[in-house]
């Protein structure tokens, strides 16, 4: 009854106090760094770890977002067997915390690919004001029309449901789609 006698502004009661909780961070240890393609071309880092239980589900990989990300989260050269901290930001995504940086002399180390691994064509870093990021440069990568046409018919665009992105990926090896009008 007090705390009501204290009224409250127009953003807020006077007699509330809003805690916020740190997210809990895990250890674990990187197994590798895949590529994903978007549709644009661009290709994401994402991170393979030691799967770990994070509030109840099991977590084992983290996007890296970029090139520039993956650098100071990691550092220059990230390594199987690095030891990482994970968490989930909001309870829902999973996102490396820290990593330990020291690199041992015996350490397998990965490198950006010079090659697209979808579909074997030249890459390139663009560099932006502040982020490095891999593209494709092939026009005819088939990760980048798959992705294409994953947003084409997707719900923003013709809608259609129960077109996968796995079904779109047999259309194209068969030969049957080579653009969206097709």
């Amino acid at each position: 009854e007090y705390g009501k006698t204290l009224g409250k502004t127009s953003h807020h009661f006077n007699n509330a106090i809003a805690y916020k909780f740190y997210d809990e961070v895990y250890p674990t240890v990187l197994t590798g760094i895949e590529w994903t393609m978007g549709r644009t071309g661009t290709l994401t880092p994402v991170a393979t770890f030691e799967t770990i239980d994070i509030d109840g589900s099991e977590v084992s990989r983290a996007s890296l977002h970029n090139i520039s990300v993956m650098e100071d989260l990691l550092g220059a050269t990230p390594y199987v067997g690095q030891e990482i901290e994970v968490y989930k930001a909001n309870m829902i995504i999973p996102q490396i915390y820290s990593a330990d940086k020291n690199v041992p002399d015996f350490a397998t180390l990965y490198t950006i690919p010079l090659i697209c691994p979808i579909c074997g064509g030249m890459v390139k870093v663009e560099q932006e004001i502040d982020s490095k990021t891999l593209v494709c440069i092939n026009t005819l990568c088939e990760g980048k029309l798959i992705n294409r046409l994953d947003h084409f018919v997707g719900k923003k665009g013709l809608d259609i449901k129960g077109l996968s992105k796995a079904t779109l990926g047999k259309l194209v090896d068969w030969g049957w789609v080579k653009e969206p009008a097709d």
